[in-house]
Parts: C-alpha cells; sequence; structure tokens
C-alpha cells in the first residue's frame, strides 16, 4: 500500500459548499484504490455505511479521474462523482468538476441514508468530453478535461479536518471497471492507498474505506 501523492483531487469546505483543492494541505486524508494505468472511463459502486461523524470539515467518497496539476501547464483538471458530508449538514450526492479557472459544484441529491448505494461512472465520449452517469442514467451536460491521451483514476474516500479532531466515515466501494483501449473491464492490479487516520481494507463485497478514531 501507499501513501495518497499530492496531485489528487479533492474536496473542501468553503462558505456553504465544497471547493476543490490540491491535496497538500494539511488537515486532508484519503483512503482507496487506483488504477496504475490511464483509462477513459471510471466506475463504481459506492454506499454508505454508516452516519457520518463530521466534526469540522468534510468528508466524501468519490470516483474520480484527472487531479490537480494533471492538465496543460500544471493546471488543474479533474472531474468526480460521490457522496460528501459537511459539518452541520446532511450528506449529498454531488459532482464536482475543475478545469483550468472554471469550477462548478452541483449536488444531485440531498439526504443520502445509510445503507444507501449508488453506481457512478465517468466515461469519455469524445476525445476530452466526459459524461457522468448516476444509477444508469446519464446526467444532462457534459464535461470537457484537457487530459491528454487517459486519465488518472481513483476511487477514494476523503476527510478533511479544521483542527485535530477526526472525522468518523465508513463507506464500501465495490465493482470497480475501467475503460481502456479496448472497453470496460474489471479493474485490473488496483493500488491501494492510505492515509495513518483512514483505512482501506478488502472485504466480501469490495473494499471498505474507514477512519481510524
Amino acid at each position: 500500500m501507499r501513501q495518497l501523492p499530492v496531485a489528487f483531487p479533492t474536496l473542501i469546505a468553503a462558505a456553504c459548499a465544497f471547493a476543490s483543492h490540491g491535496a497538500a494541505a494539511a488537515g486532508y486524508a484519503y483512503s482507496g484504490v487506483a488504477s496504475p494505468t490511464p483509462v477513459h472511463g471510471l466506475a463504481a459502486t459506492i454506499t454508505q455505511l454508516a452516519r457520518p461523524a463530521v466534526r469540522s470539515g468534510h468528508v466524501a467518497v468519490w470516483a474520480g479521474v484527472g487531479g490537480a496539476h494533471a492538465g496543460p501547464g500544471g493546471r488543474d483538471e479533474w472531474l468526480q462523482v460521490g457522496i460528501g458530508a459537511m459539518y452541520g449538514g446532511r450528506s449529498i450526492l454531488y459532482t464536482e468538476v475543475k478545469s483550468g479557472a472554471h469550477y462548478n459544484f452541483r449536488v444531485l441529491r440531498r439526504g443520502i441514508r445509510p445503507g444507501e448505494t449508488h453506481r457512478v461512472a465517468l466515461d469519455e465520449v469524445a476525445p476530452g468530453v466526459w459524461q457522468i452517469v448516476v444509477d444508469g442514467r446519464v446526467l444532462g451536460w457534459r464535461t470537457r478535461l484537457d487530459l491528454g491521451a487517459g486519465a488518472q483514476a481513483d476511487v477514494a474516500a476523503e476527510t478533511w479536518t479544521r483542527g485535530a479532531g477526526c472525522n468518523v466515515l465508513a463507506y464500501r466501494v465495490a465493482a470497480v471497471a475501467v475503460r481502456g483501449d479496448h472497453g470496460w473491464h474489471r479493474l485490473r492490479q488496483p493500488v491501494p492507498f492510505y492515509s495513518p487516520s483512514l483505512t482501506v481494507s478488502m472485504g466480501r463485497d469490495g473494499y471498505e474505506l474507514a477512519s481510524r478514531c
């Protein structure tokens, strides 16, 4: 297992919304699995196993492509879809995109319950053009990213805290699939990663991502 590199997409709390950030800042922690090679599509089944206890900042579980400094000239280029919760708020299903100076965050559904499961996917339908699919439904917009020939792909849990407290989270990711040059297939040779305050473990139905607090 390896520590998460700094060039990964994240969420941070800002005002009443999430805001994207590079993973180098203090207070962030991650666990999950990454594709060892660039892809043209990513899909996973994500489950909120228990109601998160967010003492500050936020928690999330997401499927994402791209990352901080992944675009031309080192600019941020990423797209993710997942479940997240901020301090004082209920869990939501969301999408987030950062492409250079462009940033967009959308809430797809509020009030995600413990045990709730969603199948999410990101698919490059044309060079640099990505669509989002949630529970088999293609969302009504597309996102343009400049990631070159294939994208870094990760399915991860994330937490960010303002101080020394620990946010409690428990998620499952299962049936992770990627699309390469020859179509969709199960993620082969996944690369697990984790921060000291989070765990990633192989469970009966996929990977379980949890906090150590």
